[in-house]
């Protein structure tokens, strides 16, 4: 990916498993890593692994083009909540190096509710 966020969508067929939770869901599995918001449950299970991520285009030439160390939860992460929700995470701003750079971090999962025993 160059990170432009471009896809072609061909043909698109739902999958009724994802159309409601699992019976007694009481948490989600995460499908992408991500940065818990303030108010994400906390009780799971998880990795992580730490993001070194660069600026690109112009930002990437006028000075600094690292981004800060960003901590991330990883894919498969999984966590407990009463009423799970389709997504969790948050956009982690002042991410840049160089503090004049507009730059943000998109740290969202969506997720799939699961029955955690």
């Amino acid at each position: 990916s160059a990170g432009y966020g471009q896809i072609a969508l061909g043909e698109w067929q739902p999958w009724p498993a994802f159309e409601q939770a699992p019976p007694g869901a009481n948490g989600f599995v995460s499908l992408a890593n991500w940065a818990p918001a303030r108010h994400d449950p906390t009780d799971g299970d998880y990795a992580t692994l730490v993001k070194y991520g660069k600026l690109g285009e112009a930002l990437a030439s006028a000075g600094n083009p690292h981004k800060h160390p960003l901590l991330l939860l990883t894919a498969g992460s999984r966590f407990r909540d009463a009423q799970p929700r389709p997504w969790y995470g948050r956009l982690v701003e002042r991410i840049a190096v160089s503090a004049e750079a507009p730059v943000v971090q998109y740290a969202y999962a969506l997720a799939v509710p699961c029955r955690i025993e």
